[in-house]
C-alpha cells in the first residue's frame, strides 16, 4: 500500500508498508508530501527501507520528518537515529506536534532541501550535519562500541559507515576541517586511542618481540644479584642440582633479601639467542594485517563535541564554502597522516634506506594579544598552491610544510634558503589579507634524534619565529620594495635622514626637480649619501700622526692657519691646564664625554635591537634620537660583527628579551639577536 494522506493540520503524509523505488518514481514527486510514515511491523523490512529511503541520503525525502510503526520501537538499533516518532495514527497529538515542529524549524533556519545525489564522503557529511541541525542535535558523543572500526563511534555516523557512505580517512579530515574553522568545538575529552597507520582501524594485537631479529619467540627469566660478590646473571646460571649457588664464588644462596635479591627480568630470544632487558613492541592490525612498531601508530583523541552557532549558520547556508583541501590539492595531507609520514621517514633513515633529513616549516597567525588565530581556508589553499612539491598539512591553528633535505641532492636544501625565500615572498603578499593588528609568523623545525619530541613540538608556536609579517594595507609597498637596505630576517635598517647628513651640492642640485623625476632624484640622492658616507669613513679611519694626536692643546685660533708640521707643541703642563680651563676646552671635554661608549656584543647575551647600521655615525645619531624619545631606557651602542646596533635592553635569557619587547610594545619594530656573530651581517 502506497498513499498520501493529509493529517489534521493539513500536512501531507506519504504512507507505505513495503520497499519500493521512490527515488526513480514519477508518481510521487518531492513536492507532493511533507513527511513519511513507514507502516510495517518487520524490523528487517524497516531497516531495508531506511537503507534507501531516509532523511539524509534520499533526494526526495531529504530532511523530512520520518514516522515509524510503534511496534518497532526499540528494535531498530542504530536505525532508530533516523526515526522522529513511533506511532499508529498520524493524527495523534504527539505525532502532529513532532511533524509540525520539524517543518517549522527547517523553515526558520532557512534549510533548503538538497536534491543532489551524494557522490562523495564530504558531501555526505554536509548532508548529515544539516540533518542533525534540522533536528536540533548539536551535541555528539562517541560511544564505546566493539563493532566499530575505531572502537568509539557516534551511532548515526556508524550506521552510514557500515553502508559505505564514507571512509575513516574522510571522517577524520572533515571533522578536523570543521574544528579548524570553528564550526565544531570539543566539550569533553574521552580517551586517546592509537590506530593502524594504514587503515585507521583500532583493532590491534600488541606483540612483544626480539629487538634484534623481531621474532616473538622470546622467554623471560629473573636476574639474581648475589650480595657478597656482586655477581648479577640470569637465574639458570645459579641452578646447580636444584640449589641456588653463585657461579662466580660458588657460595650457596639460602635467604632472599639476605644473600641475594631479584632486581629485574631478562629476556632471551629462541631464534637468535640474543639476551636483552627490554623487548620490542609491535602492533598487528586485525583488519588489514599491517604490522608496525608501536611508535608508528596513529594517535587519535576521542572527544565529545558540539556544533557551534557559527557552524550551524555556515552548514545550513547553501554557500557553505567548504574547501576540503584533499579534493583539490594532491599535496595536502590530514595531520595524522602527515605525522605518520614523518615517523616513516624517520624509520627509513634509521634503517639506512634514505639519507633525507626531515625539515618542517610551521606557519601561524598571531593577533594583537599574541594569541594564535583560526586559519582562513583560503590561506591554507594558498600555501598548497604555492608549494606543490611539498607535503602540506594543517592543525592546531598552524600550517605545516614538509621538506626533505637530501645529502646527495642539495637542490632543495634549506641551507640555501630556497624554500624560505619563496615563503617570504608568499607570506609578504598574504599579510595584506589578515586583519589589522595581526601578523604571520613561521619557524623551521629540523628533526635530529627524538621523533616523539619533534612531533610534540609541532603542536606549539615558537617564541622565536624565523620571520614575522605584520598586517599592511593592500597596495602599500613594504620596506624591500621601497629599496631600503634590510638584513634578511630582520626589520628594515634605519639610515640617517637627509637633514642630519652633511649637505652636498648634488643634493641641492636635484631639489628643483622634486616630484618631476622621482627615480632620477632618488638615484642622485643615494649617490650623494654614499659619497658623504665614504668621505666620513675616510676621515674617521685615516691614521693620525703624532702632531694630529696632540693638536687639541693648541689654541683654536692657531689651528685655523698654522701648518701642523711646523707647529711648536707646548710641553708646559700649566699650558695644558690653561687649555682645559678655557670654554673651548670645557666644551670639547663635554662633547667627548657625551660620545657613547661602543661595546662588543658577547656570546651568550641576547640583545633587543632597534637598528643595525654599517656606519658608526648613523648608529650614534639613532642612539641619541631614541634615547631622547625614551629617556627611561638604558640604551647602549654595540659592535656586532661588521655592524653597529642600538639596543635598549639585553639579557642572558632570550625569553626576557621577548618579554621586554612585548611589554614595551616593541614587537613590531625590533628583533632579538645573540652576540658574537660572524662577520658580514647579523
Amino acid at each position: 500500500m502506497i498513499t498520501i494522506q493529509n493529517n489534521k493540520r493539513q500536512r501531507r503524509i506519504l504512507i507505505f508498508d513495503s520497499a519500493f523505488n521512490l527515488e526513480d518514481s514519477n508518481d510521487f514527486l518531492r513536492e507532493m508530501f511533507d513527511a513519511v510514515f513507514i507502516f510495517t511491523s518487520s524490523p528487517d523490512e524497516a531497516k531495508a527501507i531506511l537503507n534507501v529511503i531516509n532523511p539524509v541520503t534520499s533526494r526526495k525525502c531529504c530532511y523530512k520528518p520520518f514516522l515509524m510503526s510503534r511496534d518497532l520501537k526499540g528494535q531498530l538499533d542504530e536505525y532508530d537515529e533516523l526515526v522522529d516518532c513511533y506511532t499508529y495514527d498520524i493524527d495523534d497529538a504527539e505525532t502532529l506536534d513532532t511533524v509540525e515542529e520539524i517543518i517549522t524549524h527547517i523553515g526558520a533556519i532557512g534549510l533548503e532541501p538538497d536534491e543532489n545525489t551524494v557522490l562523495s564522503g564530504n558531501l555526505f557529511f554536509v548532508r548529515l550535519y544539516r540533518y542533525l541541525i534540522s533536528r536540533r542535535i548539536c551535541n555528539l558523543t562517541p560511544e564505546l562500541n566493539s563493532l566499530s572500526a575505531m572502537g568509539y563511534s557516534i551511532p548515526i555516523f556508524e550506521l552510514f559507515y557500515r553502508q559505505g557512505a564514507y571512509s575513516l580517512n574522510e571522517y577524520i579530515i572533515f571533522n578536523q576541517s570543521m574544528l579548524e574553522k570553528g564550526y565544531i568545538r570539543p566539550v569533553q575529552f574521552i580517551n586517546k586511542i592509537y590506530l593502524c597507520p594504514k587503515c585507521l582501524h583500532s583493532h590491534l594485537l600488541y606483540i612483544e618481540n626480539c629487538p634484534h631479529c623481531h621474532s616473538s619467540d622470546i622467554k623471560s627469566e629473573e636476574v639474581i644479584h648475589h650480595f657478597r660478590c656482586a655477581n648479577i646473571s640470569p637465574e639458570h646460571t645459579y641452578n646447580f642440582g636444584g640449589q641456588l649457588r653463585c657461579p662466580k664464588c660458588h657460595q650457596l644462596l639460602r635467604h632472599i633479601g639476605v644473600d641475594y635479591d631479584r632486581p629485574s627480568v631478562v629476556y632471551t630470544c629462541s631464534n637468535c639467542e640474543e639476551t636483552f632487558v627490554q623487548p620490542g613492541m609491535s602492533a598487528v592490525c586485525t583488519t588489514c594485517g599491517n604490522r608496525s612498531d608501536v611508535t608508528g601508530l596513529t594517535p587519535y583523541d576521542v572527544t565529545a563535541f558540539e556544533v557551534t552557532p557559527e557552524g550551524c549558520k555556515a552548514i545550513v547556508s547553501p554557500n557553505i564554502g567548504f574547501t576540503v583541501y584533499t579534493d583539490f590539492y594532491d599535496n595536502y595531507m590530514e595531520f595524522d597522516r602527515f605525522v605518520a609520514r614523518l615517523r616513516l621517514l624517520s624509520n627509513l633513515k634509521s634503517a639506512g634506506s634514505t639519507d633525507a633529513d626531515i625539515v618542517v616549516v610551521k606557519v601561524w597567525v598571531l593577533n594583537s594579544q599574541e594569541e594564535s588565530c583560526l586559519l582562513n581556508p583560503d590561506f591554507i589553499s594558498l600555501l598548497c598552491k604555492r608549494f606543490p612539491t611539498h607535503k602540506v598539512s594543517s592543525a592546531n591553528n598552524m600550517v605545516y610544510i614538509r621538506n626533505s633535505v637530501y645529502a646527495s641532492d642539495q637542490e632543495g636544501d634549506l641551507s640555501g634558503h630556497e624554500l624560505t625565500d619563496r615563503l617570504d615572498a608568499v607570506l609578504d603578499k598574504a599579510a595584506t589579507a589578515i586583519a589589522p593588528g595581526e601578523r604571520i609568523c613561521y619557524a623551521v623545525s629540523c628533526h635530529e634524534n627524538d621523533m616523539d619530541e619533534f612531533i610534540n613540538n609541532l603542536h606549539f608556536t615558537s617564541p622565536f619565529p624565523e620571520r614575522t609579517f605584520p598586517y599592511r594595507p593592500a597596495g602599500e609597498e613594504n620596506e624591500e620594495e621601497k629599496g631600503e637596505e634590510e638584513d634578511e630576517g630582520m626589520i628594515p635598517v634605519t639610515v640617517m635622514p637627509e637633514e642630519a647628513a652633511p649637505e652636498s651640492p648634488e643634493v641641492a642640485a636635484v631639489e628643483p626637480t622634486r616630484g618631476k623625476f622621482p627615480v632620477f632624484r632618488g638615484i642622485v640622492i643615494a649617490l650623494a649619501v654614499v659619497a658623504v658616507g665614504a668621505l666620513l669613513f675616510f676621515l674617521w679611519y685615516t691614521p693620525e700622526t703624532e702632531e694630529q694626536l696632540y693638536l687639541p692643546v693648541v689654541q683654536a685660533e692657531e689651528t685655523a692657519y698654522a701648518d701642523t708640521a711646523n707647529t711648536e707643541i707646548p710641553t708646559d703642563t700649566a699650558g695644558l691646564e690653561t687649555w682645559a680651563e678655557t670654554e673651548e676646552g670645557q666644551a670639547e671635554a663635554a662633547e667627548e664625554a657625551a660620545e657613547p661608549a661602543i661595546k662588543e656584543t658577547q656570546r651568550g647575551m641576547y640583545y633587543v635591537v632597534e637598528g643595525a647600521f654599517d656606519w658608526q655615525e648613523n648608529a650614534e645619531w639613532q642612539l641619541q634620537k631614541n634615547a631622547e624619545s625614551h629617556p627611561g631606557y638604558a640604551y647602549g651602542l654595540y659592535r656586532h660583527g661588521n655592524k653597529y646596533i642600538v639596543s635598549p635592553y639585553c639579557s642572558t635569557d632570550p625569553a626576557q628579551c621577548e618579554a621586554f619587547r612585548q611589554n614595551e610594545g616593541m614587537a613590531g619594530r625590533t628583533w632579538v639577536t645573540e652576540g658574537k656573530r660572524k662577520e658580514g651581517g647579523l
